[in-house]
């Protein structure tokens, strides 16, 4: 989730906000909370690299260590249900992950098919042969013994055998049919080929389990805590933020300056002061949220032909979203829910806590939901080697393939 094209706005408006590969030991902090859907779906994708389906776990401990090493506390927050303003959003990404996934499981599927069949057919053409001579050297001792046989019973054993040739062919052809379609490999390696496609499935699919597994890599970590937000994560860690003016927020979704954040850093390890930029920009709270809804977010359609650049001309200009839709000729389509999305943006659902509670003891029902409507692969910022980010859905409009292809922890 992110504001669409807002980082290269930003990058020219307000340049001494943003700090490309910044040394967080710089700044005043002893806590970072961590948006961790994005992490998740990166370590998941190197494990695959690696074909080692659970060295997500390794990645999540090392990530999670090397924060405590700096002496920084790390907040894990997941993601609960997705706001149903941002329906629409989780559809059309369900629809690209299933297209990504089931183009990428169709293709492996296909290549371990084609390398068993080519083995199989090394096998058998080697059996063929030896059935063949056997075939040859009969048919010799029948002609010898046969060569008494008068013209007539030639005819008529020629016309039988053309019969019979034919019938054959059509039942070989039968057979050969009735093999492709059902008979892949013989069954001495239908196991092989099984575990190979059982592997395929477990990496092409949603990967759930490896949120609960991080999870508890997490939980088990000494001054390591989990949070599960009864919704967007990235809302309910800016409210935890915004509790302690000595932390930091870690995500690679740029609302986090539309929710109130104050600063945080991305996973390619630049960070953004949102305090200066709201400085600069000269909005307020509620100024900033009609801009972002104007250009661009997951909870409803953009303005049509409105960027950035106009889109910040405008609200300057007007005030609001009401006011230009007045003042000007501009017409939204039905799907504009600019009052919905508004309210999702000024009131996100969040688990408010106690100044007398911790961060474990406030997790709150809502932790049990890991994953969910607004959890996908598309979500995931999985590139993969042969499938571009805009193909796949898989990036922010805001975030580089460049971006998703680093590394997800970013500490320095």
């Amino acid at each position: 989730m992110g504001i669409k094209s807002i980082n290269p706005f930003l990058k020219k408006q307000v340049p001494d906000a943003i700090v490309p590969d910044m040394d967080l030991s710089k700044l005043d902090i002893d806590t970072v909370y961590v948006d961790v859907s994005y992490m998740v779906y990166r370590w998941w994708y190197q494990a695959q690299k690696i074909n080692n389906l659970d060295y997500h776990k390794v990645l999540a401990h090392a990530h999670a260590s090397t924060w405590i090493r700096k002496g920084i506390r790390p907040v894990y927050v997941f993601d609960g249900k997705a706001p149903g303003v941002k329906a629409d959003t989780c559809s059309n990404r369900r629809v690209a992950s299933a297209k990504y996934y089931t183009n990428s499981y169709n293709k492996q599927v296909e290549a371990i098919i084609e390398e068993h069949k080519a083995t199989t057919s090394a096998d058998t053409s080697t059996d063929a042969k030896v059935s063949t001579d056997a075939k040859v050297s009969t048919d010799a001792k029948v002609s010898t013994d046969t060569n008494d046989v008068n013209d007539a019973n030639k005819d008529d054993a020629n016309k039988d055998n053309k019969d019979n040739k034919d019938n054959n062919d059509n039942n070989d052809n039968k057979d050969n049919n009735d093999n492709n379609d059902v008979d892949i490999v013989d069954d001495g390696d239908a196991a092989a080929l099984a575990d190979k496609l059982a592997n395929v499935v477990l990496k092409c699919g949603p990967p759930q389990r490896v949120f609960a597994d991080c999870r508890q890599v997490f939980e088990s970590i000494s001054g390591c805590e989990v949070f599960g937000a009864p919704s967007e994560a990235e809302a309910q860690a800016v409210y935890l933020h915004k509790r302690n003016p000595k932390s930091i927020i870690l995500t690679a979704d740029t609302d986090v300056l539309v929710f109130g954040a104050n600063h945080y850093v991305d996973t390619a390890g630049t960070y953004f002061n949102c305090a200066r930029m709201r400085q600069v920009l000269m909005l307020t709270q509620e100024q900033l949220v009609d801009f972002a809804i104007m250009i661009g977010c997951d909870y409803c359609s953009k303005l049509p032909d409105i960027g950035p650049a106009r889109g910040y001309k405008l609200i300057k200009q007007h005030g609001n979203i009401e006011t230009i839709l007045s003042k000007t000729k501009i017409k939204p389509d039905d799907k504009f829910n600019f009052v919905l999305a508004r309210e999702a943006f000024m009131n996100p659902v969040i688990c408010v806590i106690d100044d007398a509670m911790s961060v474990a003891d406030a997790t709150c029902v809502a932790d049990a939901t890991i994953i969910n409507d607004a959890t996908s692969a598309a979500d995931a910022a999985i590139i993969n080697d042969d499938t571009s980010a805009a193909d796949a859905a898989i990036i922010n409009d805001d975030t580089s393939a460049a971006d998703a292809a680093s590394a997800a922890h970013v500490v320095n």
